[in-house]
């Protein structure tokens, strides 16, 4: 019998009397078990616990030891014709499900996972009614739990500020729960500072509370080259017309500019707050990622048309672009590309209206 999950090849060498395993390929082989002392006609193996039989009787593994110490008391019948052993775990669900969600937390973490896999051979159709529970720790003591989750998201509120926690995410099933799976975040300090927006002119980048009226304050006075902008605390980054992406940090008291080492065919820009990171459109119709430094840039993926206009969502570990056309995103790995809205091929066209007489 194969061992999915191990990779292996199990069998019953009947010149030795030995349970053996070995990959697949032939190689690395080993002896499980010794001493077993009859045809074994029928074998199942996994997670370390194994069943045979001779046709006769069922006969499983009591103990830890090398040699196998067989209880043929299981399950023994007058009736023979065993054979053709399947395991399946006691537990329904044998797989951990699998979870992602953003290091960073505002004022709740937003979990979402995937439902277990079916159990090799199991049948689309079996049961998969699972239901989950998640536990939210902080300093190592449960703060927050719930259980008999449904759906494969959830919400876990009222997080302090500034704080770092662990979410634990178990999948359940009638016949237990699974291992859990676990992550860590930490929430935002509290910001004091009212929202602003910021805007660039051609005599330099002004500042503009959001309950104002007028641009009241003027950030940066001598760039005037400035095609795409984005900022984070104190520092401003902006691509000009001939494709650098250049920065400045206001706390920096001589304002010197800096500009990233090679000329990156920049337009569109957006930065990565967490990960410190660079997004911006290249060659037209690509989005390049990199760091401040310049050192590994790559091309994270290619779009069809030229993209206009991009921002980086980090609490959903998403990006999200425009074209003429379209609004498109993708996780910020490249993966799970999505096509959020298409307009017409005529949008954005001039178009002439002849009548026929």
């Amino acid at each position: 019998m194969v061992s999915f999950p191990n990779k292996r090849l199990v069998y019953h060498d009947r010149s030795d009397q030995t349970l053996n395993a070995t990959s697949v390929d032939g190689l690395f082989p080993i002896t499980l078990y010794t001493n077993i002392n009859f045809e074994a006609s029928s074998i199942v193996y996994e997670d370390d616990f194994f069943m045979l039989t001779n046709g006769y009787a069922l006969y499983k593994k009591v103990g830890q030891s090398q040699v196998a110490t067989l209880d043929c008391d299981v399950i023994h019948s007058q009736n023979d014709g065993f054979g053709n052993l399947c395991y399946f775990s006691t537990l329904s669900c044998a797989k951990k499900a699998k979870t992602t969600s953003s290091p960073v937390w505002i004022r709740e973490s937003q979990p979402l996972w995937d439902k277990p896999e079916n159990m090799i051979g199991a049948s689309p159709s079996a049961w998969q009614n699972w239901t989950y529970a998640i536990n939210c720790s902080m300093n190592g003591l449960v703060v927050m739990n719930f259980s008999g989750l449904t759906g494969i998201h959830a919400a876990v509120p009222d997080l302090e500020s500034s704080q770092e926690y662990s979410v634990t995410l178990r999948a359940c099933s009638p016949g237990g729960c699974s291992k859990s799976v676990s992550y860590e975040g930490t929430t935002l300090q509290p910001d004091d500072e009212p929202p602003y927006i910021a805007a660039a002119s051609e005599d330099g980048i002004w500042k503009q509370d959001l309950d104002s009226v007028e641009f009241v304050e003027q950030m940066v006075s001598y760039i005037g080259d400035v095609k795409d902008m984005d900022w984070y605390s104190s520092t401003i980054y902006w691509t000009n017309s001939l494709g650098h992406i250049n920065w400045i940090d206001l706390v920096d008291q001589s304002l010197n500019v800096m500009t990233m080492p090679s000329l990156l065919n920049a337009e569109a820009l957006a930065f990565d707050w967490l990960g410190q990171y660079l997004y911006w459109s290249c060659n037209t119709n690509q989005i390049c990622r990199g760091s401040v430094s310049g050192h590994g840039v790559e091309i994270l993926l290619q779009a069809e048309q030229k993209i206009l206009s991009l921002v980086v969502d980090l609490l959903n570990a998403a990006i999200y672009w425009t074209t003429e056309t379209s609004v498109e995103g993708c996780r910020l790995d490249g993966d799970d590309y999505q096509l959020l809205e298409k307009l017409s091929v005529f949008s954005g066209k001039e178009m002439d209206l002849y009548l026929l007489l």
